[in-house]
């Protein structure tokens, strides 16, 4: 079962760590990562109806392509419709969704399932593709190296209600 285990995995932005979105995920990407207890996650979403569904949002296709022009790889911070939604992946109102522009999000929509993302690295820093490998070699269950564009910056966070963007 891949529902335990932990991928390394281009984007359209970076690399990333992704999991099945779970309590336990989240505390062995925590681990994984050195990162502290509590920082949020992002969410790679199954569809934009999945989104609709959890999220306080409206037409989030244009809203996200309008923002992915303007942008580029962007991840939108939504509020839950359920406060205790998804509670694990943020201590706030809002979770980050993407739906990446990346041949990998095809898997994500054919098995209907949220994964848990975050940047491949540690502490901020900026690794290559064999760097990454022995970084995270020992931890990380799958690795899904390959070519496709990457940008190789961060998404650019911004908030769905209102456009205003974090700076990273």
């Amino acid at each position: 079962s891949l529902v335990d285990k932990t991928f390394l995995y281009p984007t359209d932005s970076l690399y990333g760590l992704w999991a099945f979105v779970s309590y336990e995920n989240v505390l062995k990407i925590n681990n994984i990562k050195k990162r502290s207890p509590g920082k949020s996650y992002s969410i790679v979403a199954p569809s934009y109806t999945w989104i609709e569904e959890n999220f306080v949002v409206k037409d989030f296709y244009n809203t996200r392509k309008d923002y992915y022009t303007s942008y580029g790889p962007v991840t939108v911070l939504c509020k839950r419709r359920d406060p205790s939604f998804l509670s694990y992946v943020s201590d706030n109102d809002y979770v980050g969704i993407r739906i990446i522009d990346h041949p990998f999000q095809q898997f994500v929509e054919k098995i209907w399932l949220p994964f848990l993302s975050t940047s491949a690295n540690i502490s901020g820093e900026w690794y290559n593709e064999d760097a990454m490998k022995t970084l995270f070699s020992d931890t990380v269950d799958y690795y899904i190296i390959n070519s496709s564009p990457m940008t190789k910056i961060w998404s650019t966070l911004i908030y769905y209600d209102n456009a205003i963007i974090i700076n990273r």
